[in-house]
């Protein structure tokens, strides 16, 4: 399954083109995201984040960040990134209505940030859980005169990635940009792994059928979740 119009556009809530990003664990929002919430031109508000900044300098408080950023078109362009209170002092000048629209954007984010945190550390944990199985699975594997039993963890990951997900690009780190979602079928793959590892070893079979065995388990799990194509790096840099 693709991503829809609708999906991508949840993608983009959550990511917001990257525009709510986190600094040194401080979450941001992008001047882009501003003039998006408050249907004004980018240029207008960068102009009154520039007026803030002055503000900020005779009150010798931290001036609004920059950063740049790539359109669709390739080009680069400047846009400010503001913490919560920051957006707030922006917001004074603004009318209460886009004041509101604003608030309620940051509390949605803020929310969903706690949530995909929240999975993202249990996936953490799950998955050490199955990378120590693994490592046990590894030295198995090498008592039976496996000479490539190294490279089990790198397949079974691999294998993992493609049973559930449409995979376009190359990623530093492809849990990182996972959404809810995606975090929690990997956590699903993952106990999976672990659970026909420790079984085939607790039976004596052979380190081949026990991969075997994992790759068929997971084949099964992947026939009942839908194959999810992973965000574009573009929609979360």
């Amino acid at each position: 399954m693709v991503f829809t119009g609708r999906d991508r556009e949840a993608i983009k809530d959550f990511f917001v083109f990257n525009q709510i990003i986190n600094i040194k664990d401080e979450m941001r929002m992008s001047s882009r995201e501003i003039a998006e919430l408050t249907n004004k031109r980018h240029d207008h508000v960068c102009r009154d984040i520039l007026n803030l900044n002055e503000s900020y300098g005779k009150m010798s408080l931290p001036k609004v960040g920059e950063s740049d950023y790539t359109n669709d078109r390739g080009k680069s362009y400047r846009q400010y990134l503001l913490t919560k209170m920051q957006t707030f002092d922006l917001l004074t000048g603004y009318s209460a209505e886009l004041r509101i629209t604003v608030n309620r954007r940051w509390e949605k984010l803020e929310t969903e940030r706690t949530e995909w945190i929240g999975a993202r550390q249990k996936g953490i944990a799950v998955r050490n859980d199955a990378t120590d199985t693994i490592q046990d699975f590894i030295q198995y594997a090498k008592s039976q005169g496996s000479k490539n039993a190294d490279k089990y963890y790198t397949n079974i990951s691999t294998m993992e990635n493609k049973a559930f997900f449409l995979i376009s690009e190359k990623y530093p780190n492809m849990r990182a940009i996972m959404t809810v979602q995606q975090l929690r079928y990997i956590q699903s793959a993952d106990i999976v792994i672990k659970e026909a590892i420790i079984e085939g070893m607790a039976n004596n079979m052979s380190y081949k059928d026990i991969y075997k065995l994992a790759k068929e388990r997971i084949e099964v799990l992947a026939t009942l979740l839908p194959k999810t194509e992973l965000p574009s790096r573009e929609l979360t840099k």
